[in-house]
């Protein structure tokens, strides 16, 4: 996936890694029948932005921001990675286990920046936003990892622990599927959004301003150069 941004495309990619530790077996039924809860952490990762209006700060998100593995930028990113367990206990069970870990990375404003009123005025707006859409990635990752661990609890139940390896692979591997599929749906349904934010259109603006002066410069130049010549 490919964040955008330099172009003033603004998109928030989420990224899925998978990571799988199962101990294979040949005992049957589960003993250890909890309920179906992974163990979650979750933390949050800040980078410092900084600028002195709109434009300097979204261009300091995007330079400043969360890498994608595709070599593209994100304004901020919630990546999971959920990984499975699944040991012997006694002579004739097993053990599964879940485990979630969410982390997010957030940017967060320098307090010099603050002292620009025309930053202060839409960077709270565009802060809020931003933590409420990551949170969102977050509500479906958590959603999946549930799913996860309540269909290969489920499977285990009903067929015990011999060949669980392979299938609760197999759920892992299409829930992280579908959860990939929930997150870009979601950011394609916030498109609208973020191009309304007041930090963006304002940047944008400040952009096409800037480019605009820029090429008047150079008109001005090369007709002066004309006139000399």
């Amino acid at each position: 996936m490919r964040g955008l941004g330099v172009q003033h495309r603004v998109g928030f990619f989420p990224g899925l890694m998978l990571g799988l530790a199962l101990t294979a077996l040949g005992v049957l039924g589960l003993s250890d029948p909890t309920s179906a809860a992974p163990k979650v952490s979750t933390k949050t990762i800040y980078f410092t932005v900084s600028g002195s209006t709109p434009s300097q700060v979204l261009r300091s998100i995007l330079s400043r921001g969360p890498g994608i593995r595709t070599g593209g930028k994100a304004m901020a990113t919630t990546q999971a990675k959920i990984s499975q367990t699944l040991k012997p206990k006694g002579k004739n069970g097993c053990r599964y286990s879940s485990k979630a870990v969410i982390t997010l990375r957030l940017p967060r404003l320098a307090k010099s920046s603050l002292k620009s009123r025309s930053v202060r005025r839409v960077w709270r707006n565009f802060d809020r936003y931003i933590r409420a859409h990551e949170n969102r990635h977050k509500s479906i990752f958590l959603s999946c990892a549930r799913r996860i661990d309540k269909k290969a609890r489920r499977y285990i139940r009903r067929n015990g622990c011999k060949n669980a390896k392979v299938k609760i692979t197999q759920i892992m591997v299409d829930e992280r599927l579908r959860c990939n599929r929930l997150n870009q749906a979601y950011d394609r349904r916030e498109r609208s959004r973020i191009r309304a934010l007041p930090l963006i259109r304002q940047a944008r603006a400040g952009t096409r301003a800037t480019v605009a002066s820029a090429k008047k410069r150079k008109k001005r130049v090369r007709r002066a150069k004309r006139k000399r010549n």
